[in-house]
Parts: structure tokens; sequence; C-alpha cells
């Protein structure tokens, strides 16, 4: 993930790649940008 795409997420330090991955898909969703996250 890059610091573009962490900035626009809900991620937190010290998340686990699947926090991460499961916030980047809700923020996808929640936006409906479905070409971020999957």
């Amino acid at each position: 993930m890059s610091g573009a795409e962490r900035g626009t997420s809900v991620g937190k330090p010290g998340m686990t790649p699947t926090e991460e991955r499961a916030a980047s898909v809700a923020v996808a969703a929640r936006t409906g940008n479905r070409s971020r996250g999957f």
C-alpha cells in the first residue's frame, strides 16, 4: 500500500495486512471507488 493510499484509508499504524485490507475495502465500498482495495 502506497503512502497516498494509506492516507485515504481508515488504517492505523500497526494494523495487520488483513485489517488494513478490510479497511481499504470498507473505504472503497463507502466511496464507491471499486478500483481500490480489491
